[in-house]
């Protein structure tokens, strides 16, 4: 089962959390209160809460629950044994934009995967593969009911070859059999800033300093602490 993650948005006035709603009310229609929804993005779930992390990654903070001063409409619905749909169902925290932008986003990150001949040259000739094949890692659960790689995929049996023998293979110097995919795993590094490129961070990031700018137009100036995410994840 796949983990979603559900987030509103906050901003501090005059010592008081308000849900963003009420300063952008065409970004979010004013009796409306559901959240922005990024669809399983666990690079970025694993970096602001450890959600579904199997990369290694450091995440800014271990989840923090909802924060004690949140906007009571936001909590209007929230119930502990049905989750509340306005921030998720599980694993609540929040974070403020100053938090996040203090993240050290340049961290490397080792990532895995398995290629095809093509995919290959192209990690060797620019250190990291363009794309890869999600079939090496698929698995299936076998008779004894443990899951086990994929040997088969329609009529194309999968063979897993080592990265001599895949040099080897793209420099015809080894025979290549009919009806067969070979692939190679590779190992290659990103940064975690690399890693969430895809997953609405920019997105975010600039609709956080929309919302500096629309009060400092109205003279109710504040900072980056002032802003913060409030979220949970549902799966």
């Amino acid at each position: 089962m796949g983990t979603d993650l559900y987030l509103q948005i906050e901003v501090r006035i005059d010592g008081k959390w308000n849900w963003i709603g009420k300063y952008l009310p065409n970004f979010i229609n004013k009796n409306n209160y559901f959240p922005i929804i990024i669809y399983r993005s666990y690079e970025f779930f694993s970096i602001i809460a450890g959600v579904r992390n199997h990369f290694g990654i450091i995440p800014i903070t271990k989840p923090r629950g909802l924060p004690k001063d949140i906007d009571p409409v936001l909590l209007k619905e929230y119930n502990e044994y049905t989750g509340n749909i306005l921030t998720g169902e599980h694993t609540f925290s929040w974070l403020t934009i100053k938090e996040i932008e203090d993240f050290d986003w340049n961290r490397k990150l080792k990532r895995k995967d398995y290629v095809n001949p093509q995919q290959y040259k192209e990690f060797l000739l620019i250190g990291k593969p363009i794309t890869y094949s999600g079939i090496g890692r698929a698995r299936v659960k076998g008779e004894n009911g443990k899951w086990k790689l994929i040997e088969k995929s329609g009529k194309w049996e999968i063979k897993r070859i080592s990265n001599d023998e895949m040099n080897n293979l793209i420099n015809g110097k080894m025979d290549i059999e009919k009806n067969i995919k070979y692939l190679t795993e590779i190992e290659w590094e990103i940064t975690y800033i690399q890693a969430v490129e895809n997953s609405y961070y920019s997105d975010l990031m600039r609709l956080f300093n929309n919302v500096i700018d629309l009060h400092a137009e109205e003279e109710k100036y504040i900072t980056k602490n002032d802003v913060r995410i409030v979220f949970g994840f549902s799966s």
